[in-house]
C-alpha cells in the first residue's frame, strides 16, 4: 500500500483512511500474486465483503475494480521491418515507373513536334522502306530537272515513260493548260512547261511523280508565281485517264480509253473520242466533236457558266438528252429533233439513229448547240 491508498489493489477492498502504509490482508484459498494483467486484458475479481470502516460506520461493498490510472499497460511492439530480401524491390519499382514515364513524354514530343518522326523496325529479313522525302506522299518522288531548258521566264523538261494499254495516267493541276493526245506508241511522252517567276520560283514549282506498272500519275505544287503547262501523248487506247486542274485549259483528242475530265475555270475541248467520257467544267465552255460513229460506253457533259457545243456526226447511234435551267438550246434544223419548253427550263429527249450508248449535255447558265 502506498500513502493515500484507499482501496486494495488486489480485491477492491476500501481501506481505513490512515497515513503511511496500512497491513494487508492476504485471503484465505489464494496463492501468491499472479503476473500483471496485460494491457488488453482486464480481469474481474470475485467480490468480496468489506471489513473497513468510516465515517459513517460499517458498509458492505461490491465488486470493484481499480482505477484506470493505476492498472498496467504494456508498450506496444514495434512494427516487424519488412524481410532484407524484399527492400530492393521498392526502389526497383520506383525506378520503373519514372522510366515509363520519360519514355511516354519523349514519344508524345516526337509524334507532336515540327520534326515528327516514325520510326518503324521491320523485324523481317527484308531492310525498312526509306522515308519519303518531306512534303511527299509514300512511293512519290520530285519530277527530275535533269537536262531542262531555261531562259529568263520560262523552264521546259521533256522525259518519257513507259506504260502499257492497260495502265492509268492521272494529271492533277493548279494553273495551266493541259494537251493530251492518243497515239499508238507504247510509251508516254510527257513536256513540262513552266512560265512566270525566277528561276528559283520554277525550280520551287515541284511536279511529283508516282509511277507503277499499272499507274503514271503526275501532281504540280501550288505556285501563284509559275504556272505549269503540260503536253502528253500517250497509248490511244490507255485503259483510263484522268484529268483535274484549278485554272487553265484542258484539251484531249483521238483516245479510245475511258475519260474523266474536272476542269474550275476555263474550257474543255474533246475531239474524236471513243470511249467513255465524264467532263465537268464550272466556268467556262465546254467543246465536243465527233468524227465516228463508233462509240463505247456513256458520254456526260455538265457545265455551270457557259456554253456546251456539241458537233455530232451523221449516223451515230444514242439517246440523246439535253437539259438547261437559265437559257436557250439551239439545233440544227438539218439533226431532225427541237427543243422543247419544259421547266424549270428547255430539255430534249430523243434518239439518234437507232439509240445507243446515254449521250448527256446539262447545262446551268448560257446555252446549249447541237450542230452537224
Amino acid at each position: 500500500m502506498f500513502a493515500g491508498q484507499q482501496f486494495c489493489r488486489r480485491c477492491g477492498a476500501r481501506t481505513a483512511p490512515l497515513e503511511g502504509e496500512a497491513p494487508t490482508q492476504i485471503l484465505p484459498g489464494t496463492a501468491a500474486a499472479p503476473p500483471p494483467p496485460s494491457a488488453s486484458a482486464t480481469t474481474t475479481l470475485p467480490p468480496q465483503r468489506g471489513t473497513g470502516t468510516d465515517l459513517w460506520g460499517p458498509r458492505h461493498t461490491g465488486p470493484q475494480t481499480p482505477f484506470p490510472s493505476f492498472s498496467h499497460t504494456a508498450p506496444l511492439a514495434p512494427a516487424a521491418p519488412p524481410p532484407r530480401g524484399w527492400r530492393w524491390l521498392i526502389p526497383l519499382l520506383l525506378g520503373l515507373l519514372l522510366i515509363g514515364a520519360l519514355g511516354g513524354a519523349l514519344g508524345v514530343a516526337m509524334l507532336s513536334g515540327p520534326n515528327k518522326k516514325i520510326i518503324v523496325v521491320d523485324k523481317g529479313m527484308h531492310p525498312p522502306a526509306p522515308p519519303a522525302p518531306p512534303g511527299l506522299a509514300p512511293g512519290e518522288t520530285v519530277l527530275d530537272d535533269a537536262g531542262a531548258i531555261t531562259t529568263a521566264d520560262e523552264t521546259v523538261l521533256t522525259k518519257t515513260f513507259e506504260l502499257g494499254d492497260a495502265a492509268v495516267f492521272t494529271l492533277k493541276n493548279t494553273q495551266g493548260d493541259i494537251v493530251v493526245e492518243g497515239w499508238d506508241e507504247d510509251r508516254v511522252e510527257l513536256k513540262v512547261t513552266k512560265r512566270g517567276g525566277s528561276a528559283e520560283d520554277r525550280q520551287a514549282a515541284r511536279v511529283r511523280l508516282t509511277q507503277t506498272d499499272e499507274l503514271l500519275a503526275l501532281s504540280s505544287a501550288d505556285n501563284r508565281q509559275v504556272k505549269v503547262f503540260y503536253e502528253v501523248k500517250l497509248p490511244r487506247s490507255l485503259e483510263r485517264v484522268e484529268l483535274s486542274s484549278r485554272s487553265g485549259d484542258v484539251r484531249v483528242s483521238q483516245f479510245r480509253g475511258a475519260l474523266a475530265v474536272s476542269l474550275q475555270n476555263g474550257d474543255i475541248e474533246l475531239d474524236d473520242l471513243r470511249g467513255p467520257v465524264e467532263a465537268k467544267l464550272v466556268n467556262g465552255d465546254i467543246e465536243v466533236v465527233y468524227r465516228d460513229a463508233e462509240r463505247e460506253g456513256p458520254h456526260d457533259f455538265t457545265n455551270v457558266n457557259g456554253d456546251v457545243t456539241v458537233r455530232l456526226f451523221e449516223g451515230m447511234d444514242a439517246d440523246l438528252s439535253a437539259s438547261i435551267v437559265n437559257g436557250s438550246i439551239n439545233v440544227d434544223n438539218r439533226l431532225g429533233f427541237q427543243p422543247q419548253k419544259r421547266p424549270p427550263g428547255w430539255h430534249v429527249d430523243t434518239r439518234l439513229g437507232d439509240g445507243g450508248p446515254p449521250l448527256t449535255v446539262k447545262n446551268v447558265n448560257g446555252s446549249i448547240v447541237f450542230k452537224r
